[in-house]
């Protein structure tokens, strides 16, 4: 079997970008398209670090700090409190979109 590695990074960085401008459409925050891109971006060097001799990116704490990352990469930050919102917010929709991911594939499972 075939991996793409350059396949999956797209995917990823496609992904977190979707993530962080539902994110900017729930909190009703106007982001400028560079700024959701550079997020998605931040997020998706996870899947090129897996290659290299820095292998721990499947720890929480990185992962956290990623994602922090990457809300202050598009949202800023002004105030503590709108940092956090931002932040729990992208947090509900990672959940969200992976549990109706999860929920859709076992619906066509057959």
């Amino acid at each position: 079997m075939t991996v793409y590695l350059d396949v999956i990074w797209a995917l990823n960085l496609c992904f977190d970008a979707l993530l962080l401008y539902l994110t900017a459409l729930v909190l009703k925050r106007r982001v400028k398209p560079w700024r959701v891109f550079v997020g998605g971006f931040i997020g998706s060097i996870l899947i090129l670090l897996t290659l290299t001799p820095f292998e721990h990116t499947g720890h929480p704490v990185v992962k956290l700090g990623f994602s922090i990352l990457m809300v202050l990469a598009v949202f800023g930050f002004k105030r503590l409190s709108f940092f956090l919102k931002s932040l729990m917010t992208f947090y509900m929709m990672t959940f969200l979109m992976g549990g109706a991911i999860i929920g859709s594939h076992y619906f066509v499972q057959f």
